[in-house]
């Protein structure tokens, strides 16, 4: 038994032709959207594949180029029903005029809506192309006529015109065959038109509104028209000749076609209008709660920096009582104190001294993403600065057997920045050179004149920075991963942050390489004092 997938979003449609295959024979599995049929080609591999252009998930253009690109599902036949207008098979079609060119490979197409009879037949010819029919392939036309030589007449040109006619005297015998396959038009003598035929049409319609209605006027019925005007479609006067009639139907069953492919497409618009619609909603929600998200984490932000301020704020007290304690102890001449302890309490200044550089640094970045720190701008002796910064972190120096080796040109132009933002510039990338430098290195500064600008290099003889971590080591919080070796002691990626924040607040830029392809070297750019250039304050 042959096995057909159809796919369509029109359940009405599917019901019908799910029916109508079952009847004659066929095994139907059905999906509602391309995703799912996609899915039912792959596992039913199905003998014909009947699917709608207009599809929800994948289109119908989408999933035709799906089942080519699977050499499970490229030979499956496929067999479009569209209320849209669908190019010849194997031939290059651009749905839309800013579209990619496609190719739509089927076997066969039928507008919507259907007629059953074409439809059967078009899959029937699919599958078994061998067979041979010999009725008539045409749209079913129901003609039920009591002139027995106007009957035979009008059933000829219809049938001359590839209808498929079912011709009657009557109107009993037709009936359980109308409820069976409804025709696409129905004849019928005006004398005929009684109530309970209304009412057997007004059900048929109910299911069919596509149906056609033609009356045939007699010489006696045209001084009365017939009631429900409204529902026919056309009126036949009794001079009227055969061919006339099969225009009239033609003429019919082409506006009726129309319609509905127009209601079709109507309501296959309204429900992507309501998907859009839906969509939207779904959106504008989503981007309330990421707004109230967005609201709630900047609160939180603020209370964070807020409160950390004020952790940072009152360490400053006891850690200035704690290093003037110590500072005492080593400068009293009255204290005798051994001399592994001096250098016990030298290293608690020193790590003392360290900690205090990080709390004005974490307090000083704050400033500067709130644009709150003042910048003094003056002319500045860069040598003058450096020395203060080597003599302030000598016991640090000391502490990890490291030495300072600086080579700056004697006719080295002033600089024009803050001198103490400078200061703490300097401190933290010694700092962090210190933190990376081997025991027993040097870590060498330098100063170069680069046109309007001095370019200082602070470098370290440890592992370096990988190229690929480079841009990121000035984010806050920061830490690179080294070799144990390398790591002497940690740190909290806040000094770095700064540095970058204070350069380019004072004009210049900072960057990362290496000197002589050997660990790690900060640069950074900072203008010169022009000659009649007065200071002047920045924030």
């Amino acid at each position: 038994m042959n096995t057909i997938l159809l796919i369509d979003q029109d359940t009405n449609i599917l019901e019908m032709l799910q029916t109508s295959l079952a009847r004659a024979g066929y095994t139907v599995r059905i999906a509602v959207d391309g995703n799912a049929g996609l899915r039912l080609a792959h596992t039913e591999k199905p003998d014909l594949i009947v699917l709608d252009m207009l599809l929800p998930g994948l289109s119908g253009v989408e999933l035709c180029q799906e089942l080519q690109k699977d050499r499970d599902t490229k030979d499956i036949p496929v067999f479009l029903i569209s209320a849209l207008t669908v190019p010849p098979a194997n031939t290059p079609w651009r749905p839309a005029p800013d579209a990619e060119v496609h190719t739509l490979r089927y076997q066969a197409y039928l507008p919507k809506p259907l007629s059953l009879k074409q439809f059967l037949s078009k899959v029937e010819s699919i599958i078994h192309p061998q067979a041979k029919f010999q009725q008539a392939t045409g749209q079913i036309v129901l003609l039920i006529s009591a002139d027995n030589t106007r009957r035979e007449s009008i059933h000829h040109i219809l049938k001359e015109h590839d209808f498929n006619v079912r011709a009657y005297d009557r109107i009993i015998k037709p009936l359980g065959a109308f409820r069976a396959a409804p025709p696409a038009a129905w004849i019928i003598d005006q004398a005929l038109l009684n109530a309970g035929v209304w009412q057997a049409l007004k059900q048929v319609k109910k299911r069919h509104p596509a149906l056609g209605l033609i009356v045939l006027q007699d010489e006696k019925s045209l001084a009365h028209p017939p009631k429900h005007l409204d529902e026919i479609d056309a009126l036949i006067p009794p001079q009227a000749q055969p061919w006339q009639v099969a225009v009239s139907i033609q003429q019919v069953l082409e506006h009726r076609n129309i319609r509905e492919r127009v209601d079709i497409l109507s309501r296959q618009l309204l429900e992507f209008n309501n998907e859009v619609v839906d969509t939207k909603n779904t959106l504008l929600a989503q981007n309330r709660e990421l707004d109230f998200m967005n609201r709630r984490l900047r609160k939180l932000s603020e209370l964070k920096e807020l409160l950390t301020g004020m952790l940072v704020h009152d360490l400053k007290a006891p850690l200035t009582a704690m290093m003037g304690a110590m500072q005492f102890l080593t400068m009293d001449p009255d204290n005798t104190i051994a001399e592994g302890s001096r250098k016990i309490l030298s290293e608690g200044l020193a790590a003392g001294k360290q900690m205090q550089r990080l709390t004005e640094t974490l307090l000083d970045e704050q400033k500067l993403e709130n644009n709150k720190l003042v910048f003094d701008i003056e002319p500045v002796n860069f040598e003058e600065v450096l020395g203060t910064s080597i003599e302030m972190m000598s016991s640090l120096f000391n502490m990890y057997k490291v030495t300072v080796s600086a080579q700056i040109p004697p006719d080295l132009p002033l600089l024009q920045a803050d001198p103490m933002i400078l200061q703490r510039i300097i401190e933290n990338l010694l700092d962090n050179a210190v933190k990376y430098s081997p025991i027993n290195e040097t870590i060498s500064v330098l100063a170069t004149l680069k046109g309007s600008m001095v370019e200082i290099c602070i470098a370290d003889r440890g592992d370096g920075i990988p190229p690929e971590q480079r841009d990121s080591v000035f984010d806050r919080f920061t830490q690179l991963e080294a070799s144990q070796s390398a790591r002497i002691r940690g740190g909290v990626g806040l000094g770095l942050t700064f540095c970058k924040l204070a350069v380019e607040t004072m004009g210049g830029e900072i960057w990362v390489g290496s000197l002589n392809d050997v660990g790690a070297a900060f640069y950074f750019t900072l203008p010169i004092l022009k000659n009649g250039e007065e200071a002047f304050q920045m924030s």
